[in-house]
Parts: structure tokens; C-alpha cells; sequence
């Protein structure tokens, strides 16, 4: 409200989310995809193949009617059984890309009451939703920054979030395994992060995406919404579970008022999940082993094959393996830029025009210009790196 009693209306178109604006120009446009984040998604036939006789009956019987808005019990319940110290009333079963959203905006609604402007602290670079959000409604945003090491690659600093972190900040947004580094923090370094947000009551938000993917034979991470209660967990099947389709994710949390906003901001979204999915998605939580040794073959195949290509042609890509996730960040050297002016952006617009070959270029996570996303979830990957072969070699 101004002075004269006027009203300037806030902004409410979005700021162009970029990544998923390159997507819609490129992904079904070529031949070859090399950036995926996702992994081989499971064919349906398969998945139900897989049903026990309770989920045989839900999926033969099912109505095509309205769900529970929190999720379908038992789905519900199949979530939280992941999670030691969440019940099935600490879950709200959601879209991932709504999770974040409500997420967010809930976490607003929280701190409004507060006259000072809340400030956030979120890993960076990032999904821009788990940091627009925040920008968009009016936060104090601070980047946690993924440094970069030329011989080790790269990593989070905990001393670096410790400098970030200001008396008045209200919420850390975090996503381990991270995208797009694949970077993933040791046992340590994890309850470090989620004992400083103990210490000084400031809320976490964990994207968990990522999760079970880890290929270095260490154990994945315990949870967030595990360790704290004031602590949020997003997750889903689209990434690890490799069922993106089915659009089903969850937040979890043992914080009972922010459970009960989450709930009421979805009634505005969704209002409550697609019925076969959330029955598909029974079937896939009982089946979990099947699904990552799924997930994981392809994975470790992948990098087999990543490993020996980035060290036959390390004069034009610097390659460190990631431990976790189906995302790697890679580091393009000048040799390899030298036909587009420098520019990663250029090349990877070159490469999909002339090779039908899509990498994810670092610009459109904000970020240096030197960096490509490589995603290694999906099959096929030694035709693709043929057709990469042939381009840089020409």
C-alpha cells in the first residue's frame, strides 16, 4: 500500500525457471540424451508384475475417483516405514515439484510475523525452485556454494555455511546428493549440518531426490526428517525409483503445525493425487530392492564407461566420479571450447543442432559458463558416447 493509498500489485508470473525452459526447447527435439537426471524409468508391465495379491486387488479394482488429499493410506504408511520416528501422520504425499513449492511457502508463511526480512541459506548452484521460491517472495537469500577443486572436484564447505549463517536466519534449504554435482556429504559432515540448524532453531529443508543412489559402497545418508523435528524431507520416485511418470513424491516431517500448512497449502494445488499412481507406487515401495538393483546396475555400468572415455579424452573434459546420484557437473576445457568462442552455452547449443546430442549447460543453473551436466541413469550410454566421440574428433 503507498502513501495515497494506492496498491502496487506484486509480481505474480514466476521468473522463468531455465532449466526446465531448455528442456522444453531441446528434450524431444533430439536424438541423444546425455543430461537426464532421471534414471531408466520401469515399464508399467513390469512394475505390476511385481504386485502382491493386496495391491493386484486395489490396482484391478480401482475407481478412477477422488484420493485421500494426504496421500493414500497405505502409501502413507510404505513411506514412513522408511524413516525411523516418522508415522504415517508425518507425511503428506504430493507432486515433487509441488512439494518444494508448498514447501516453501509455507516456511513464508512462518516467518511473515517477523518484521525483519527472513534470511535463507540454500545450497548453490541448484534447482532453481528450492531457491526462486524464496527470492520471489521476498527472503534474504544466501548461496551455500559448491566449491571446486581442479584434483578432487567437488565439495561443501561446513566452515563456508558456518560464515553464511546470520544471527536472524530462519531456514537451510540443502540437497544431498546434490544436483548437479552429485556430491554427497560424509556421516560427519551431514549431522554437523543438522546439529548447527539444531543449535541456532533454524528450520531444514532437505531435498532428498536423490536418495539410495549412492555407488561408492557407502551407506546412504539417515534422513532428515529423522534427526530433527524441525527438520522437512522431500523425496519422491522420480529420480532413484525410476518412475518420474508416475509424478508421486512426499514431505515428511515430525513438525506437526508446519504438517498442517503443508495440507492446507496443497488444497489450493492438487487437492489429492492420481489414483492408479498412488497405486503403482504401493507396488514400487514393496519392491524397492528390485527397483535400486535396477537403478544401480545401469548406474555402475554407466560409469564404467564414463571412466574411460573422460581418461581417453582428458584434454577436453575434466571428469571426477561422483559418489552419489545419477548427475554428474563436469568441468569443459578451453581445447574443447576453442569452435564456440569459449562458450559452454554455445557449444551445447551446437552439439544438439549438429550431433542431435543434448548436454545441460551450466548457464542455465545460473552458474560459471565452464560446466555441463552429464546425466549417467539412463541406457544407451555407449551409443551416446560414440556420437560425442565423433563430434569432438572432427
Amino acid at each position: 500500500m503507498h502513501h495515497d493509498g494506492s496498491y502496487k500489485m506484486k509480481n505474480l508470473v514466476p521468473p522463468n525457471f531455465k532449466l526446465e525452459r531448455f528442456f522444453a526447447k531441446h528434450e524431444f527435439n533430439v536424438q541423444h540424451l546425455l543430461c537426464c537426471s532421471d534414471a531408466e524409468a520401469i515399464k508399467m508391465s513390469d512394475l505390476l508384475e511385481k504386485a502382491d495379491d493386496e495391491c493386484r486387488e486395489l490396482w484391478d479394482n480401482l475407481a478412477l475417483s477422488y484420493t485421500d488429499s494426504c496421500g493414500h493410506p497405505l502409501l502413507r504408511k510404505e513411506i514412513a516405514e522408511m524413516y525411523p520416528t516418522i508415522t504415517v501422520h508425518d507425511v503428506l504425499v504430493v507432486v515433487p515439484q509441488e512439494g518444494i513449492y508448498i514447501a516453501m511457502k509455507a516456511f513464508m508463511d512462518t516467518f511473515i510475523n517477523n518484521q525483519q526480512k527472513p534470511h535463507v541459506v540454500v545450497t548453490y548452484p541448484g534447482y532453481q525452485s528450492l531457491y526462486g521460491n524464496l527470492e520471489s517472495d521476498g527472503a534474504d537469500v544466501t548461496y551455500w556454494k559448491a566449491q571446486y577443486d581442479n584434483k578432487s572436484g567437488w565439495y561443501f564447505d561446513i566452515r563456508h555455511l558456518q560464515q553464511v549463517i546470520k544471527p536472524h536466519t530462519k531456514l537451510l534449504v540443502v540437497n544431498f546428493p546434490h544436483n548437479p554435482t552429485g556430491w554427497v556429504p560424509s556421516l560427519q559432515q551431514w549431522n554437523e549440518v543438522v546439529n548447527i540448524c539444531k543449535e541456532k532453531k533454524i528450520f531444514l529443508f532437505s531435498d532428498e531426490m536423490y536418495r539410495l543412489s549412492n555407488n561408492d559402497n557407502s551407506e546412504a545418508l539417515p534422513s532428515a526428517c529423522s534427526l530433527y523435528e524441525n527438520a522437512v524431507t522431500l523425496s519422491g520416485l522420480s529420480k532413484t525409483f525410476a518412475l518420474p511418470g508416475l509424478r508421486i513424491g512426499w514431505l515428511c516431517t515430525q513438525n506437526k503445525a508446519m504438517m498442517l500448512k503443508f495440507q492446507s497449502f496443497k488444497d489450493w494445488l492438487t487437492i489429492c493425487m492420481s489414483s492408479p499412481s498412488e497405486i503403482l507406487a504401493i507396488i514400487a515401495l514393496r519392491n524397492q530392492p528390485w527397483i535400486l538393483q535396477h537403478t544401480m546396475g545401469i548406474i555402475h555400468s554407466n560409469l564404467e564407461q564414463l571412466d574411460t572415455f573422460f581418461t581417453i579424452y582428458s584434454e577436453f573434459f575434466e571428469w571426477h566420479r561422483p559418489p552419489a546420484s545419477t548427475i554428474s557437473f563436469i568441468k569443459l576445457k578451453p581445447k574443447l571450447l576453442g569452435k564456440a568462442n569459449g562458450s559452454v552455452s554455445d557449444w551445447c547449443e551446437r552439439l544438439a543442432q549438429d550431433a542431435g546430442l543434448l548436454l545441460l549447460p551450466s548457464s542455465v543453473y545460473d552458474y560459471d559458463d565452464s560446466f555441463v551436466r552429464i546425466g549417467f541413469g539412463r541406457k544407451g550410454m555407449k551409443e551416446t558416447l560414440s556420437v560425442l566421440e565423433r563430434y569432438i574428433l572432427k
